[in-house]
Order: C-alpha cells, then structure tokens, then sequence
C-alpha cells in the first residue's frame, strides 16, 4: 500500500499548491492571530467596570 498516492473523484481537479509562507500564515499565523482578537474582546468584555453608587447600599 503506498500511502503517499491520493485518488482524486472523477472530474477533480486540483488546484496550486501552497508555498511554505502561505502555509504558515494560513496555518500557524492566521489562527494564532484570530485567538488574540477573540481573547482580547473576551478581556474587554469580562473587565471590571467603575460601579456606579447604588441609591440603596444597605437594607435596615
């Protein structure tokens, strides 16, 4: 069995490969940059805001 050979379906036809610096900006940069975005929105989101004074603090 040679594991290397790939069988394409009928009408197939495949495209350009990818050179190594496009493979490792779609694979290894554009994930590792998406993950800052997303966790920066997640920091903002989730930060402490300033409280503003309740009228109520306490009940009696």
């Amino acid at each position: 069995m040679n594991f290397l050979l790939t069988t394409y379906e009928p009408g197939m036809i495949p495209g350009p490969g990818l050179s190594a610096i496009e493979t490792t900006l779609w694979f290894v940069v554009a994930p590792i940059g998406l993950f800052l975005v997303i966790s920066a929105f997640a920091y903002a989101s989730s930060t402490k805001r300033d409280k503003k004074k309740s009228v109520v603090d306490q009940i009696d």
